[in-house]
């Protein structure tokens, strides 16, 4: 494994700011389970709640609901599942979606 000074800096700088949700504000539905919403940037959420509902690396699909919004549903990508396994991120390429969170939040 390469350690951090091993890697080039630029892989750590943020393209995107993340924007924190307060809790509950935003909910999300993969098969059947509800999770809470912690944090989005642009292309990506962070999410919690049950257990991660796939592995890194594996499709899912769902629907995000708050305030305003009925619902949209997304294709996404799972790409970090915490130690616990109740945090996880999703990479999804849904540009709807994307103004729909930039709308709410505000941004």
């Amino acid at each position: 494994m390469k350690t951090r000074s091993a890697l080039k800096m630029d892989s750590y700088r943020r393209r995107h700011s993340r924007h924190d949700i307060a809790p509950k504000s935003i909910k999300v539905a993969i098969n059947g389970t509800d999770y809470d919403c912690l944090n989005c940037t642009p292309g990506g959420l962070l999410l919690t709640g049950a257990a991660a509902p796939a592995q890194a690396g594996d499709p899912v699909v769902g629907v995000i609901s708050f305030s305003g919004c009925d619902g949209i549903e997304f294709a996404a990508t799972v790409v970090h599942i915490g130690k616990d396994q109740r945090d996880f991120g999703l990479r999804h390429a849904d540009l709807e979606l994307d103004e729909a969170l930039q709308s709410f939040l505000g941004r």
